[in-house]
């Protein structure tokens, strides 16, 4: 089977040659990737893509949508578009032209994927389903028998041409018109024939006499079946009828025009076989007909609904806001569809009203499901802006915390132990610390953030977390435990994001105890085997797991607010002002890192959050990793920690190397190439680096740091390592400058660093040729360990 083809339509050469080698490892064929739309015009006809991917903004006269609607008018071809985020007025002319889905840049491998499989699927069923409607229509057309299908009021939708010449009506004459008008029937002894049944075409056909437009006594056999829509509910009717031979002995009467059937009972016998509920109004309000479901909607038999004032059963708010809706049938004799939502069961209903004798006929079809899947679609929307927002300062903010915590964490390492104003140094240190948690936080939660992930020993996390609170709420009354077991499992893992989610488990189990109590931070290595049979039912089979657990003794979570606690922007602490985003933050950091959360909560008991983290290595390659406190129970010791000098986390670096003191030393004159282009971030690297015993080599711009490289080797002075800026708004980026770098030196030790820590490069740095990352903000002492191990590792490498 080939690969299915895809044309990408791409301003920038290196986004679309990313975009080719994401799609090309997926297993899709991407022969052409072009910058301008003329150029897709141009090759679209000779390429004959199976789905286009098409930038909207592109630097040309002729924009990506234009182009889009242009490749249609050739090609009926899906497209998926390239956006930054479009405004309404960008939307809206993408609409136009039908678009399959978006995909928002920069971009994240899974959605890319997952948007382009889910709109060639969507296209090739569209497909599918067009050639069956025409199959389906030409065998209508083609077929001995006559065939009339209606709609659901009775209408008539469609005759095939030889039941236009039986009837005597074309098919343009009668569409519109009531069945009963068209194809009038009657029984061969002169009684009026009975009402069409429900029944599956197939049965034995009936014998009657039908009275055709010209007065013509035509003797039929016919044959009738209901039209289900996907999901079972009655959509119409189909008739299937043919020419009766006859003879004298037959005795047929002439035409009776009081034998015509009356108007709508052939639905009768039909409507007690579909799922949905039915009932029929007269025009004063009065139910006169209801089906057996509609029975069970009302909550009574027939015999007590059956002459019942239909607005007897809603308060007279709900009058005046549907009357009008309900009525539009009555007024206009058109069918009317609208959403009613019914107060007393909690559910919507689509309403389809239809004219019928001399009333209406209501078909009522639950879409309760479907309303809150597109409430989930608004809140999935309502994130991904928030996520614009967050990732449109989210960069610039990250630089200037780079810089504030940069300088303040040089500025306290100079400062004296007993000098008095080394704790207001610390505290300004803390504070930028947790303003680059709340971006952090918008970023994660609102579907940004991909985790940088690295293999990660949770336990000394706990500890740092729980010191770090401990710390904050020395006079609250609070009590915080932990217990581990030695050799907890590793996992693979942002150990940012971990952080912050058992901060804000802790914090959420802190305000839970307002007159203190216990909080206390479980881990253990978990499997199918060891599983509780409660857990078992959310595992993978053949999946290890590390659960952590964060439980409290506070006042619990109220049962009716239960479901709601992992909606954003939700909180039942509105006194409290809290932001209502913690909980749905732990959810997505749980889920970005391929695990899942689960609450369990009792008004009154506690709280238990477990959150499922999928391990590295299985049970039989684990050896004693550190961080255990083999079972026991212990108290948080009660040190008291400086702000700013809680300990970092056990997290096992690029290279997976400890850095010594020889890399505090600098391991010599080393030679370090750093290309940034925010000069005071530049030159907070180069002082600190300076200090760290380095020769450093500034750039600003990826091309100036390429030359750089080059003149380098040439002279025999390679650089060491090279640490890079990922963005350069007026230049090259880290990104084009190693790729460059590598065509003339593949073994290259370099590290990417960025504000935009959703960015694609930051998740999948070892894809794009570096070797190590470093998302900002960061502290200097960060910078040097990372330094340090990857020129360990590389050193290891050439002694090999």
């Amino acid at each position: 089977m080939n690969p299915q083809r895809i044309l990408i339509v791409e301003k920038d050469g290196i986004v679309g040659r990313d975009l080719q080698e994401t799609l090309v490892r997926a297993g899709f064929s991407v022969p052409q990737v072009c910058r301008t739309g003329q150029r897709a015009l141009e090759v679209v006809a000779q390429i004959r893509p199976e789905l286009v991917l098409m930038d909207v903004s592109l630097d040309t006269d002729l924009d990506g949508i234009e182009t889009a609607a242009r490749i249609q008018d050739v090609l009926p071809v899906p497209v998926v578009y390239l956006t930054g985020g479009t405004d309404d007025v960008v939307r809206q002319r993408a609409g136009a032209t039908f678009p399959y889905g978006y995909v928002v840049k920069p971009f994240v491998e899974e959605d890319l994927l997952s948007t382009v499989r889910t709109a060639l699927s969507r296209h090739s069923s569209i497909q599918r389903l067009e050639a069956s409607e025409r199959r389906f229509v030409s065998t209508l057309r083609s077929i001995a028998e006559g065939v009339i299908t209606t709609d659901l009021a009775g209408n008539i939708t469609f005759l095939n041409p030889t039941a236009e010449k039986i009837t005597g009506w074309t098919n343009l004459e009668a569409c519109g018109r009531p069945l009963e008008q068209v194809f009038r029937i009657r029984d061969p002894s002169g009684g009026a024939a009975e009402p069409l049944p429900a029944g599956e075409l197939g049965r034995e056909a009936r014998f009657v006499l039908l009275s055709a437009r010209g007065g013509e006594v035509v003797p039929i056999e016919d044959n009738s079946a209901p039209i289900k829509d996907d999901d079972g509910s009655l959509a119409g009717l189909v008739v299937v009828f043919r020419r009766k031979r006859t003879s004298a002995a037959d005795g047929i009467p002439g035409v009776a025009t009081e034998a015509e059937e009356q108007s709508g009972q052939h639905l009768v016998k039909m409507v007690e076989s579909i799922v949905d509920p039915m009932f029929t109004m007269d025009s004063r309000w009065r139910i006169t007909y209801v089906n057996s479901q509609a029975a069970g909607y009302f909550g009574s038999n027939r015999h007590e609904i059956v002459g019942r004032l239909f607005w007897d059963d809603f308060p007279p708010r709900v009058r005046e806001q549907y009357q009008d809706e309900f009525s539009h049938s009555l007024k206009e004799d058109t069918p009317h569809t609208f959403e009613f939502y019914h107060e007393s069961k909690a559910s919507w209903f689509e309403v389809s009203t239809y004219p019928f004798a001399d009333g209406i006929l209501v078909l009522l079809k639950d879409i309760t499901p479907k309303k809150k899947a597109e409430e989930e679609r608004a809140k999935i929307e309502k994130l991904e802006g928030l996520g614009y927002l967050a990732r449109g300062f989210a960069h610039d903010f990250n630089n200037l915390l780079t810089v504030l915590l940069g300088n303040l964490s040089l500025a306290a390492a100079r400062i004296p132990d007993e000098a008095e104003y080394r704790k207001d140094v610390l505290s300004a240190k803390d504070a930028s610390v947790q303003a680059q948690n709340l971006v952090q936080q918008l970023l994660t939660f609102a579907k940004g953030g991909a985790p940088i992930k690295r293999k990660l020993e949770v336990g000394s996390l706990v500890e740092e977390v729980i010191g770090e609170c401990q710390a904050q709420r020395r006079d609250q009354g609070i009590n915080y435990y932990y217990n581990f077991s030695a050799g907890l499992w590793p996992i693979l893992a942002d150990g940012d994001q971990i952080r912050r989610l058992l901060r804000n488990l802790v914090r959420n189990a802190e305000q839970s105890l307002r007159a203190g109590g216990d909080v206390m931070v479980h881990c253990k290595n978990l499997d199918l085997d060891s599983a509780l049979p409660d857990e078992a039912l959310h595992l993978e089979e053949g999946n290890n797991y590390l659960l952590i657990k964060v439980i409290d003794n506070g006042e619990g979570i109220p049962d009716e607010i239960r479901h709601r606690i992992f909606e954003p922007y939700f909180s039942s602490r509105e006194r409290t002002n809290a932001s209502g985003l913690g909980l749905t933050v732990c959810e997505s950091i749980a889920k970005a890192h391929s695990g899942f959360i689960i609450v369990d909560s009792k008004e009154g008991r506690g709280t238990t959050a477990s959150v499922y983290l999928p391990a590295v290595i299985a049970p039989a390659d684990i050896t004693a990793a550190p961080g255990g406190n083999g079972g026991e129970l212990r108290e948080a010791p009660q040190t008291r920690f400086a702000v700013g000098e809680v300990p970092r986390p056990a997290e096992v670096m690029a290279g997976e190397g400890a850095a010594g003191a020889a890399g505090e030393a600098g391991l010599g004159r080393r030679r370090i190439l750093v290309l940034e282009d925010e000069v005071l971030i530049r030159e907070l690297i180069a002082r600190n680096l300076h200090e760290a015993g380095y020769e450093v080599r500034e750039a600003a711009e990826g091309g100036a740091a390429v030359s750089a490289y080059k003149e380098a080797m040439d002279r025999g002075r390679r650089f060491d390592l090279v640490l890079m800026d990922l963005s350069i708004p007026e230049g090259m980026g880290g990104a084009e400058a190693i790729a460059q770098i590598r065509h003339f030196d593949p073994t290259v030790t370099a590290i990417v660093s960025s504000g935009y820590s959703d960015d694609p490069v930051m998740a999948n740095y070892r894809d794009y040729g570096f070797r190590g990352v470093l998302p900002k903000p960061y502290e200097p002492q960060h910078l040097r360990l990372l330094v340090a191990e990857m020129l360990e590792a590389a050193e290891a490498e050439k002694a090999q």
